[in-house]
């Protein structure tokens, strides 16, 4: 008996091993697929840009304020060494920390307690159409992704277990994190809430607990030398203020459907951006298995665990935007994995009064993040530089400027195009700048051209009154133009 119970256990433990190797190929398959296909846009390039700086310029990002994500750059200096710096290439690394993520959650809902929590959460991970997104983005936030499940996991090892291992483990992972990316940091006090929360089950733990967390502050010390002075200065970050209730949304938005609102449930939902999240974006399925994770879900420690690391930090980063404007929803994608597994919880508590109904609520899931992942595969979203840049080439005699607005995005332009001599920065308006100031601005930089090319994206960061368009009408005709994703090239012939 004994014997046949631990052959069961074995088969049992050999079956959740290929099962859990087969969600981490499928997240591999999502993410591997058209890789390539979207266009660079200015973020990445701007990463790759950093990424070689010479050495001491980039070391010195460590230590100097404005740089959100320091340790990034270096790693992709080392890998970009070794695969170069094709699209695909660049991307490979967040494609790696996406599939990461997946195993990551795999344990983590093990450590809560729950097989069915983590297998339902590692599926839902692989799949989810924001995850997957930024699994094909060369920028940190894949990698941040999983190293904020590992903080997660170790820390809940070091609580249950002990182990100065596991705690150093835990120390190194987090600190990692925060040099990924800065607001990692607001992982430390959704873990210190859980710690708090739980004292009577974790209460054993102080001393190695408080070692942790002040041991956490040397790590972070060159940071707070900047950042602190800055977030009370008021500066402005370039970001709008967002209320906490449309924090909260655009999270909920983001983490359900992906990066673009999902096109079938514009059928069900016909209304302009309704008010309400009962029908936002046609959200349904997901605020359900929320509610029900929420209401009915039995484990109740692993339920504190979720909503401190889901509802904490958007807290936090909407008091701090009181003073200092800084949410976007990509810098929390950390807390993605917690939002799908509050939907595993959910999923569990459903199939607990009834299975079929479990078995609908999960393909609707599958549905809907699948119907996503087809649009962000197969339709241009990003910036289109790409094929910009094509047109451009084709069409272009070399002795044409080129004026870009705005001007940062140059550097995408010629990662396609190559050097794009000459070429001409649009004016900055946005700051009350007349349209004559615009006119004497322009006619000098134009001086002896007869013609120009106009490279636009993104111009209301730059010029959002369109005066350059204006004065480009004024002086001249349009000759040529292309319209692409979020961007617009056309010639111009002066002088006529």
């Amino acid at each position: 008996m004994r014997e046949q119970a631990t052959t069961q256990r074995e088969g049992k433990g050999q079956g959740q091993f290929w099962l859990m190797g087969g969600v981490a190929l499928l997240a591999f398959a999502l993410r591997v697929y058209r890789l390539d296909f979207q266009s660079l846009w200015r973020d990445e390039v701007d990463a790759l840009r950093f990424a070689l700086f010479p050495l001491p310029k980039l070391l010195g990002t460590f230590t100097q304020g404005g740089w959100n994500g320091p340790l990034y750059f270096p790693l992709l200096r080392v890998w970009i060494a070794a695969a170069g710096q094709r699209e695909f290439a660049l991307r490979f690394p967040s494609l790696l920390g996406g599939v990461l993520a997946v195993p990551l959650t795999y344990a983590l809902g093990r450590r809560l307690g729950s097989q069915r929590l983590a297998m339902l959460g590692s599926l839902l991970v692989a799949v989810s159409p924001y995850l997957v997104w930024y699994s094909q983005e060369a920028k940190m936030y894949a990698l941040f992704t999983a190293g904020g499940l590992l903080s997660w996991y170790l820390y809940l090892r070091g609580l249950e277990e002990g182990g100065w291992g596991v705690w150093v483990g835990y120390v190194v992972a987090t600190s990692l994190c925060t040099y990924l990316h800065l607001l990692a940091v607001l992982l430390i006090p959704a873990q210190a809430a859980v710690f708090l929360l739980q004292w009577s089950r974790y209460r054993g733990r102080v001393q190695p607990w408080l070692g942790a967390m002040a041991a956490l502050i040397l790590p972070y010390l060159p940071f707070a030398r900047w950042e602190i002075p800055l977030l009370l200065s008021g500066f402005r970050t370039g970001h709008p203020f967002y209320p906490l209730g449309q924090i909260l949304t655009t999270l909920l938005q983001a983490f359900s459907l992906g990066i673009t609102p999902h096109p079938t449930l514009r059928i069900f939902f016909p209304l302009q951006r309704p008010i309400g999240l009962a029908l936002y974006e046609g959200l349904i399925v997901t605020l359900f298995l929320g509610l029900a994770g929420l209401l009915l879900y039995r484990g109740r420690q692993s339920l504190q665990l979720v909503l401190c690391w889901l509802l904490l930090p958007p807290v936090i980063i909407y008091l701090i935007s009181l003073g200092v404007p800084l949410f976007n929803a990509r810098y929390l994608i950390w807390m993605a994995p917690a939002f799908l597994l509050l939907l595993g919880m959910g999923l569990i508590a459903v199939r607990e009064q009834s299975r079929l109904f479990f078995i609908l609520c999960l393909i609707g899931l599958l549905l809907i993040d699948g119907q996503a992942l087809l649009v962000q595969a197969h339709v241009p979203i990003k910036s289109d530089f790409r094929r910009a840049a094509a047109y451009v080439r084709a069409h272009r005699q070399s002795d044409e400027p080129i004026l870009f607005l705005i001007p940062h995005v140059r550097y995408t332009f010629e990662y396609y195009y190559g050097p794009a001599d000459p070429w001409v920065g649009g004016p900055y308006t946005n700051a009350g700048v007349s349209s004559e100031e615009v006119d004497q601005q322009l006619r000098e930089t134009m001086e002896g051209a007869q013609s120009v090319w106009l490279v636009m994206s993104e111009p209301e960061l730059w010029d959002e009154r369109g005066l350059v368009g204006q004065w480009l009408e004024s002086n001249g005709h349009r000759t040529d133009e292309a319209t692409f994703a979020r961007v617009e090239v056309a010639r111009y012939a002066l002088g006529d």
